[in-house]
């Protein structure tokens, strides 16, 4: 997300850094747990944070050209004619596992 930052909205890239470049301890009645992952619920640039992250991602799904690419906050639609939406849907896919296990 930092390098996303960096470059779709760089005058927001040290909040960022100050906020998401270590863990946040949680503090609750089992203790504390570190939060290593995701926006933090509450930020209010959580929405352009988000947006800037998924930014790379629609940029590649409309390269692979379906009729329609959108994302809104944490919504993506692809449409088009099926043997069109092959690949981007592969792409998504691939991509968000790859989020998942970094």
């Amino acid at each position: 997300m930092l390098r996303e930052v960096a470059s779709c909205i760089p005058a927001c890239c040290q909040y960022a850094e100050w906020c998401y470049k270590q863990e946040t301890p949680l503090y609750g009645v089992h203790g504390k747990i570190l939060s290593s992952t995701g926006i933090q619920q509450g930020d209010v640039l959580g929405p352009a944070l988000y947006a800037a992250a998924q930014h790379s991602i629609l940029v590649g799904l409309k390269a692979l050209e379906p009729d329609w690419v959108v994302g809104f906050l944490d919504d993506t639609n692809v449409c088009g004619k099926l043997d069109v939406l092959e690949r981007p849907l592969q792409l998504l896919a691939f991509t968000l596992i790859s989020l998942n296990a970094s």
